[in-house]
């Protein structure tokens, strides 16, 4: 699938209140000055809104990174880089020379969810992003715990759409008395890479422990070991490489 982008760099203010998560691809240090966009996470520039929703709706869907393919062609230029994105390792690639970089998804803070009837509504808790610092623990106080049952193997092979759906409007830093840990350790120690990112783009501490070890999300990543071929959604390097860039110990 293609998908061409000609539009320059929005210069904002780009709040988007309609659009709940927003893409992200970081550039080298020394030339973040040169862009002119408003938004900006440390290194990381905000894609314009086109193609930050055309990777949203990607990523939701669960299509394949290999048959994403992003024709980028800033301020309206003729020239163009072709670029495709893998999801797997969160990395924008230039078709032309190979050459990766590292994308994120964040939670748009200025997100104004539609309301749908004229019913009170709850309200919930919203994560904070702390720009490169990765985001704020959210108070999840008085939300019920997600399921007990996906606090185990369940975490191996469930689809990131039916985890989302049962974690939805729960505490996510939720730890199990009886099997121990948070979704973000299991997740962790299964390498689920999407599991982890979802569940830290929705708030949850990144150094949150399992009370039964001491172990956070990063150690558990960290010791388990590969078992013969990893296959996807599980990646141990993208899940430890994730984990510390949110700021995890």
């Amino acid at each position: 699938m293609l998908f061409e982008e000609t539009e320059a760099e929005p210069t904002g203010p780009d709040l988007r209140p309609d659009t709940e998560f927003m893409w992200y691809w970081e550039e080298d240090g020394h030339r973040v000055k040169n862009h002119h966009t408003w938004d900006k996470q440390g290194n990381f520039i905000a894609y314009p809104p086109k193609v930050s929703t055309y990777l949203e709706q990607q990523w939701t869907t669960g299509q394949s990174a290999d048959n994403l393919q992003i024709t980028y062609k800033p301020f309206h230029s003729h020239t163009g880089f072709s670029y495709k994105v893998c999801f797997q390792d969160m990395n924008q690639i230039n078709k032309g020379t190979g050459y990766r970089r590292k994308i994120m998804r964040r939670q748009n803070p200025n997100y104004v969810a539609p309301i749908a009837s004229a019913e009170p509504v709850m309200a919930t808790a919203v994560p904070i992003e702390e720009g490169m610092g990765g985001l704020a623990v959210s108070n999840f106080g008085g939300l019920p715990q997600p399921p007990e049952d996906l606090f185990s193997y369940a975490l191996q092979s469930i689809s990131l759409k039916d985890f989302e759906a049962k974690t939805k409007g729960t505490n996510l830093d939720h730890s199990s008395k009886a099997m121990g840990g948070t979704l973000l350790t299991w997740a962790a120690e299964f390498h689920r890479v999407d599991l982890c990112q979802s569940l830290l783009d929705r708030g949850a501490d990144a150094n949150s422990r399992d009370w039964t070890t001491d172990q956070s999300a990063l150690g558990w990543a960290t010791s388990t070991p590969v078992h013969g071929e990893e296959m996807p959604p599980c990646d141990r390097a993208a899940t430890l490489a994730l984990l510390k860039a949110r700021g995890a110990r």
